[in-house]
C-alpha cells in the first residue's frame, strides 16, 4: 500500500518513488506527492514532518522484527507456524504502510491542538483544502465543502474501538445509538443513586448495556432470522455450562458471520418523520464508505435509522448474492481504487484454511455430497450450480463461503441449511459457556432480570432518538400501519437498580462444610459429579441477593482437592463470601 508523502531532502527518490529498506530488502514503498513551494509551504511542514516520524517508528519496528526472525532461525513449516501464531513482543510490532498513515495522523492530531487554538478536532478545521485532501487520503475519512463554500471542513471519523465503525452510516448510526443508550442510562443511574462514583456508574451501566445486547439478540434478532427448527435447538437457556467454548469459531467467522453481507442493501434510505426520503435524498452505498460527515451534517442518525427499519435489507438474490456496491465500489470513495468484497470472503476463507463446502455439509449432519447433482435440492438455482461445475470440477472444491451462501434457506429462515447451522451452533456456545450471561443466576437479581427482558432494539430507539413511531420489532419488515408508538413499548425501570447508601452490612452467609468423596476401587473415572445444598444466604434489607460462586453443585471434579467460594452481593454493594472445599481422592 502506497502512503502519499511530499517530496523532502534526505530521502533517495527513484522515478517518485521513495523506498524504505531494511538490511538491503525492500520494505515500505511511499509514493511522493510533490507540491510546489510557495507561501503556504511552512503549512505542510507539520503533515510531511508527521508521516516523515511515523515512517521512522516503522522503520524501527519492521529492523528489529527482522533481526528477531534471523535470531530465531526457523527451519521447519512448524517453526514458520510457531513464529506467525505466537508472535514475539517486537514481531507484533512490525509495521505495514497502513502504520504509518495511522502514527502520522496521530502525531498531527497532537500537533495541531497544541498549535491552534480552536474548539475543533485536532484544530483540523485550521487546515486548507488542499491540506484537507492531502490528510483525508491518510485517514480514509473524506474531506467536505460547507455548500456555500466559504468554509472547509474535515469530517471527522467517530471514535469507536474500530474505525470500521466509520465504515458506512447505518453501521456507524448504531454506534451512535448505543452510545447515547450507554450514557441514558448512566444519567439515570446517577440521579437514583447518587452516592456512586464515576467507576461504579460506568461498571453498573457497562454490565446493563451488555445483558441488552444479549437479550436484543436472542429475543429479536435470532428469531427474526432463523428457522423453527433451529431456534428449537437453540432452546430456552438452562444455565452456565462450564465445559463449554465460549470463543468465536474460525468457520463463524469467516463464513456464517459473513453472509450478512448479502443483506446489505445497495441504497441507504434515509426518511424523515413522514417517511418520506429526506432533501439530500437517500444513499448510494457506494458513495456512503467511510464518510461520517453525512451524519453530522444530512440530518443526523434519525432518518438513516428510519430507512433500516422501514424499507428492509436486501433480498437474498443468486443471481446477485452481493450488491455491486461491494463487490465493484468498495472503499472507492475512500481509497484509491475499489475492493471487491465477495472476492474478499472467499480468498479469506482460503487463507484460513478452511475445508470446503460439502465437509460443513457433513458436519452439520447433512449426506455426503460427490456429485454435483446432489446439490440440486439445496441449490435449486441451476445456472448457479452450471457454474460451479465449470469453476470447481467437483464438488469438494467449491469454497465454504460462497457455497453456503447459495444455498436455498428453507423453513422461514433467511439464510441456508449450512449457515444457519453454524450460526446456531456459535450462538448456543456464545451463550452457555458464558459465566457472565445476563440470565445466570446472581449476575442480575430477579427483579433486575424481569426489567432487563422488557427491553427491545425497538425502546432503545425511542429512548435515544425522535423518532416516535415504529414496530414492536425492528428486526422484521413491518407495514407503517402496524408500527407503534413509542409510549406503547415497555420500558426498563431502573429503580430497581437503586441501592441503600444507609445499609452498611453485609448479607448473612454460610457454606457447607467441607465434602470428602471417596473414589470406589472398582471405578476409574477422572471427574466426579459432586453436588450440595447451596448456601444458606439472608439479608437485612434486601430480599433478592445476588449469589455467584467458583462451582456449582453438580459440576464435575477431578481427583484432589478443589476449593469452592461463594459470594453474595446486596442491592446495596454490600458482599460477603464463604468457602469450602471438595476433596475427591482414592
Amino acid at each position: 500500500m502506497d502512503v502519499y508523502t511530499r517530496c523532502a531532502s534526505g530521502v533517495r527518490q527513484n522515478n517518485g518513488q521513495t523506498t524504505w529498506q531494511v538490511s538491503g530488502d525492500r520494505i515500505l514503498n511511499v509514493n511522493v506527492f510533490c507540491y510546489e513551494k510557495g507561501e503556504d509551504n511552512d503549512r505542510f511542514e507539520m503533515l510531511n514532518d508527521a508521516i516523515k516520524e511515523a515512517a521512522s517508528h516503522v522503520h524501527r519496528a519492521v529492523h528489529q522484527s527482522q533481526e528477531h526472525f534471523e535470531d530465531l532461525c526457523p527451519k521447519t513449516p512448524s517453526d514458520f507456524h510457531t513464529l506467525f501464531r505466537y508472535p514475539p513482543k517486537k514481531a507484533i510490532e512490525m509495521a505495514t504502510s497502513q502504520d504509518v498513515l495511522e502514527a502520522a495522523v496521530d502525531i498531527v492530531d497532537s500537533l495541531a491542538k497544541s498549535t491552534v487554538q480552536l474548539n475543533t478536532v485536532g484544530g483540523i478545521e485550521a487546515l486548507s483544502a488542499e491540506e484537507l485532501k492531502y490528510l483525508s487520503e491518510e485517514t480514509g475519512c473524506m474531506a467536505y465543502r460547507h455548500e456555500n463554500e466559504t468554509k472547509t471542513a474535515m469530517g471527522p471519523c467517530f471514535k469507536a474501538g474500530d474505525i470500521r465503525a466509520n465504515e458506512i452510516p447505518t453501521l456507524t448510526s448504531l454506534h451512535v445509538l448505543m452510545v447515547r443508550e450507554h450514557n441514558r442510562i448512566a444519567t439515570a443511574l446517577a440521579s437514583i443513586n447518587p452516592h456512586w462514583d464515576g467507576e461504579t456508574l460506568y461498571q453498573e451501566t457497562k454490565k446493563i448495556v451488555g445483558a441488552l445486547f444479549q437479550h436484543i439478540t436472542f429475543a429479536e434478532y435470532l428469531p427474526s432470522i432463523a428457522s423453527k427448527r433451529a431456534l428449537d435447538k437453540v432452546g430456552p437457556y438452562t444455565g452456565y455450562k462450564p465445559d463449554v467454548d465460549a470463543s468465536v469459531s474460525n468457520v463463524f467467522a469467516t463464513v456464517a458471520l459473513r453472509c450478512g453481507h448479502a443483506f446489505i442493501a445497495p441504497v441507504i434510505a434515509r426518511l424523515d418523520s413522514d417517511f418520506e426520503p429526506i432533501p439530500e435524498g437517500n444513499l448510494m452505498l457506494q458513495h456512503g464508505f467511510f464518510q461520517p460527515w453525512r451524519i453530522i451534517e444530512q440530518g443526523g442518525i434519525d432518518p438513516i435509522i428510519r430507512g433500516v427499519f422501514a424499507v428492509g435489507a436486501k433480498d437474498l438474490n443468486s443471481e446477485e448474492l452481493v450488491s455491486s456496491a461491494l463487490t465493484e465500489h468498495l472503499f472507492e470513495t475512500s481509497d484509491r481504487m475499489s475492493l471487491d468484497l465477495e472476492a474478499m470472503d472467499i480468498q479469506r476463507g482460503r487463507d484460513h484454511g478452511l475445508p470446503s463446502y460439502t465437509k460443513w455439509l457433513e458436519f452439520c449432519g447433512f449426506a455426503k455430497v460427490t456429485k454435483f447433482r446432489h446439490l440440486r435440492k439445496r441449490i435449486k438455482n441451476q445456472k448457479v450450480l452450471m457454474k460451479f461445475r465449470k469453476l470447481y470440477r467437483h464438488p469438494d472444491n467449491i469454497d465454504a463461503f460462497i457455497g453456503a451462501l447459495v444455498e436455498d434457506p428453507i423453513g422461514g429462515a433467511v439464510m441456508g441449511p449450512v449457515n444457519e447451522c453454524l450460526l446456531t451452533m456459535q450462538f448456543i456456545r456464545a451463550r452457555d459457556g458464558d459465566r457472565f450471561w445476563y440470565e445466570n443466576p446472581g449476575v442480575f437479581t430477579s427483579s433486575q432480570l424481569l426489567e432487563l427482558k422488557k427491553s427491545s432494539l425497538a425502546r432503545v430507539i425511542c429512548d435515544n432518538t425522535d423518532i416516535d413511531e415504529l414496530p414492536i420489532n425492528v428486526f422484521r419488515r413491518a407495514d407503517m400501519s402496524s408500527f407503534k408508538k413509542c409510549q406503547d413499548l415497555p420500558e426498563i425501570d431502573l429503580e430497581k437498580w437503586r441501592r441503600d447508601e444507609t445499609d452498611k452490612e453485609e448479607p448473612k452467609m454460610k457454606c457447607p462444610e467441607d465434602i470428602v468423596f471417596k473414589i470406589p476401587p472398582s471405578l476409574t473415572k477422572k471427574e466426579w459429579t459432586i453436588s450440595w445444598a447451596e448456601p444458606y444466604v439472608v439479608d437485612n434489607v434486601d430480599d433478592s441477593v445476588t449469589v455467584v460462586s467458583t462451582c456449582r453443585s453438580g459440576d464435575a471434579f477431578p481427583e484432589g482437592v478443589t476449593k469452592v467460594t461463594y459470594s453474595a452481593t446486596d442491592s446495596s454493594g454490600n458482599c460477603a463470601t464463604c468457602s469450602f472445599s471438595v476433596v475427591v481422592t482414592s
